[in-house]
């Protein structure tokens, strides 16, 4: 019995990395398609690794446009938009959850018809208001139009859901208002699923490109995605320098590549704490 589940780990362990492998190869590609001539990233048979790396290709990127604007931008809109909503979808879920008021039943109801409007559905209407306030083409409308998600509340929810509300009832014979129950026990106890909606939000954000192109006109105000757009289409990079479009998706996907790497410790805890809840 050992051996045959020892040959069964082993094979679990082969298919992963093989998996593993055939996820992180794209990412591979783009960043040695980087260090190649366009004539040899066209070449067939395909080299896996650049005959003579050009490495000063990834700083003739860098500068041929703004990236490190475009980078700031993204980065700065999805870290405050992650801050807002982590106030925001934690506060509603508490009400949810945890408050009683009336029509509290069509309510959430409310919240969960609503996470299956599709985002498109509410571009004009969304378009109409930032115009009536004066927050187009603006940091201001960047972010306040993405201050509150359904999916951030519809997640926090459920995390706050497994929480006893006896823990709640506690609190609240100790004298603790909702506010502090809400960060000094309901948040430290499901802070993994809180670093999961940052991180999802972050990177949502970070990549988002048509809504910031529907209410953004100024190039410095641009994200990522439409900075992209720029050098491959009107910068005259498509079709006639890839190793520098290769080299520019690369260094603006970093960010991401790293902060994955720093939470995915926290993600792991995430699933093994929704997992532990499920067989409980």
């Amino acid at each position: 019995m050992q051996g045959i589940e020892k040959w069964g780990t082993a094979i679990r362990h082969v298919l992963l990395a093989a998996v593993s492998l055939n996820m992180a190869f794209p990412f591979y590609w783009m960043a040695t398609s980087a260090l190649k001539s366009n004539d040899e990233i066209w070449q067939f048979p395909p080299t896996l690794w650049p005959h003579s790396p050009k490495w000063g290709q990834f700083a003739e990127a860098w500068v041929a446009a703004p990236f490190e604007r475009y980078m700031y931008n993204s980065i700065f809109v999805a870290a405050a938009i992650v801050a807002t909503q982590v106030v925001n979808s934690g506060m509603m879920a508490y009400a949810l959850t945890h408050m009683k008021f009336r029509l509290k039943g069509a309510f959430t109801a409310l919240v969960l018809v609503g996470y299956m409007v599709p985002s498109t559905a509410v571009y004009l209407p969304g378009y109409i208001v930032l115009g009536r306030l004066g927050l187009l083409d603006s940091y201001a409308g960047l972010i306040f139009s993405n201050c509150v998600s359904v999916f951030s509340i519809f997640l926090i929810r459920q995390a706050f859901l497994q929480i006893s509300h006896e823990l709640v009832e506690a609190g609240q014979i100790d004298g603790a208002s909702h506010f502090r129950i809400l960060w000094t026990i309901l948040l430290p106890l499901t802070r993994s699923s809180f670093a999961v909606l940052g991180l999802i939000t972050f990177i949502e954000q970070y990549n988002n490109y048509f809504w910031p192109m529907l209410i953004t006109k100024s190039q410095h105000l641009q994200l990522v995605s439409a900075g992209l757009r720029s050098f491959f289409v009107e910068g005259g990079a498509y079709g006639l320098k890839w190793p520098l479009i290769m080299a520019a998706s690369a260094f603006t996907i970093a960010p991401l590549l790293a902060l994955f790497v720093l939470t995915q410790k926290t993600i792991m805890q995430s699933v093994n704490l929704s997992a532990g809840a499920s067989k409980g």
